[in-house]
């Protein structure tokens, strides 16, 4: 009788060890085979910078050829107004590349960005350079890019962007912003926030013209919906100019004017009904006089004024910055 209990005990006692071993070991090659992937989604994070002294009498960003505008969805770009003299930007380069598992390089120390500072007039310009993919790369290699975050001189007042998140985290009195998804935020007294979505494009009652059917398949962005949101926590004034999209108003307490110019088919989402009742000229100064916001050339925006001679294009450095622990931002954890 008690030869038969040793034996039939045994395989109790050794079942909860083997379970266990064969539980490390699933989890032990689960993280082999996927250590390569997981590593390929660090990437590559540069930071550059362009001398103050290439920068007076500067006040205006404006972003062209933005790698969301052909890829679809990419992190949110954090723009920072605050005071500081030089231009600061975090480009962030991911490849994608491991379902065939291939070992996809990261760009070499030396190697340019794929962007390029100019100057024109009082304006810089962050241009995007054409994307050449490699002959030998397959479907399922690919290399996003994007601006992680750009920390401007508080003295930049007219921003126009694709996608971003903007913060003045110094006080200023004035501030242009225009793009496509952008939310607002900080210390700026009179908001004046433009929408460039294009109405032609995006207006389900009109359709685009035959010649225009290139460019409204650009201007729908699957990846991206058409929003502008104010934080208003810390504004006197805000105006904002959209033809299509969504807007959204919240920390609206302080406000002493609002200004909407909305198409009819923008989606209006406020903190509080009682925000609505704050007409133009309400007590918050002459700010919707103020000049309007740059616009990226191709936006559906008024054009320039006929006759109107380009402003020269003068190359401005691109420093690289030594590298360094960068403590991550939000924009790259989206």
């Amino acid at each position: 009788m008690a030869r038969f209990r040793s034996r039939a005990g045994a395989p109790r006692k050794l079942g909860p060890w083997l379970f266990a071993g064969v539980f490390v070991m699933f989890w032990v090659l689960l993280a082999i085979s996927g250590m390569d992937r997981f590593k390929a989604k660090d990437g590559d994070s540069r930071q550059y910078t362009v001398p103050a002294a290439q920068l007076q009498g500067v006040t205006r960003l404006r972003i062209e050829g933005d790698p969301s505008d052909a890829r679809g969805y990419v992190p949110t770009t954090r723009v920072v107004l605050r005071s500081t003299s030089d231009v600061t930007l975090n480009l962030h380069l991911r490849r994608e590349g491991r379902r065939k598992g291939a070992r996809a390089a990261t760009p070499a120390p030396g190697a340019e960005p794929p962007l390029v500072a100019v100057r024109e007039g009082d304006t810089l310009v962050l241009r995007w350079l054409p994307r050449t993919p490699s002959p030998t790369a397959g479907s399922d290699d690919l290399q996003e890019q994007w601006l992680g975050e750009i920390v401007l001189p508080a003295r930049f007042q007219h921003l126009a962007l694709s996608h971003a998140l903007v913060e003045v985290l110094d006080p200023v009195e004035q501030l242009h912003v225009s793009g496509r998804a952008v939310e607002v935020r900080g210390l700026a007294a009179h908001l004046h926030l433009q929408s460039t979505q294009c109405r032609r494009c995006a207006d389900t009652g009109a359709a685009a013209a035959p010649d225009d059917s290139s460019a409204c398949d650009e201007k729908t962005h699957p990846g991206r919906d058409a929003v502008l949101e104010v934080n208003a926590k810390n504004m006197l004034s805000v105006r904002v100019v959209a033809g299509v999209g969504n807007v959204k108003l919240n920390e609206t307490r302080r406000l002493r004017q609002l200004d909407l110019q909305l198409g009819d088919s923008v989606g209006l989402l406020v903190d509080r009904a009682a925000v609505l009742r704050l007409g133009r000229g309400a007590g918050g100064g002459e700010a919707g006089a103020a000049q309007g916001p740059v616009v990226a050339p191709g936006d559906c925006a008024a054009p320039p004024a006929a006759g109107r001679d380009p402003l020269p294009s003068v190359p401005l450095d691109l420093v690289r910055v030594a590298e360094r622990s960068q403590p991550g931002h939000p924009s790259a954890s989206e």
